[in-house]
């Protein structure tokens, strides 16, 4: 389980630098400025989807709620995207009117983080699966 923790941390984290400067360079060289934080963007979404696969994960070795995982990660899912939309509120729902490149911008971490945190994810419940399998038989 330390290891699983560690490539998590690692994944994310090589995530968050390189998506980061990445995104940043990229809106530099077009002389963008957004009007939110783009650092406090990837920071969210990076713990957001440490903190989630983590806990699935946790979870998946306790013997009570194995079976409800499935249903835990859209619950923990549904609640990361209100937690971005109270987060950055001011940016989403203010007075002022975002660029279509700031949309994306606030759009491509959540696709950066999205695709390894379900990765693992399915990593998790198909391992579950298995070994319920293996328990039947």
């Amino acid at each position: 389980m330390i290891k699983t923790l560690l490539t998590y941390v690692l994944v994310f984290g090589l995530l968050f630098l390189g998506g980061f400067y990445l995104h940043a360079h990229y809106l530099f060289n077009k002389e963008t400025v957004t009007f939110f934080s783009l650092q406090k963007v990837y920071v969210f979404h990076s713990i957001c989807s440490f903190v989630i696969c983590t806990f699935l994960l946790l979870v998946s070795k306790s013997g009570n709620f194995k079976h409800q995982l499935g249903f835990f990660y859209l619950g923990a899912f549904v609640f990361k995207f209100v937690a971005f939309g109270i987060a950055f509120s001011p940016s989403l729902f203010g007075e002022i009117h975002l660029s279509q490149i700031e949309k994306i911008s606030l759009l491509v971490p959540v696709l950066i983080f999205l695709i390894p945190e379900v990765y693992f994810v399915v990593k998790i419940l198909g391992k579950l699966n298995l070994d319920t399998k293996k328990k039947l038989y």
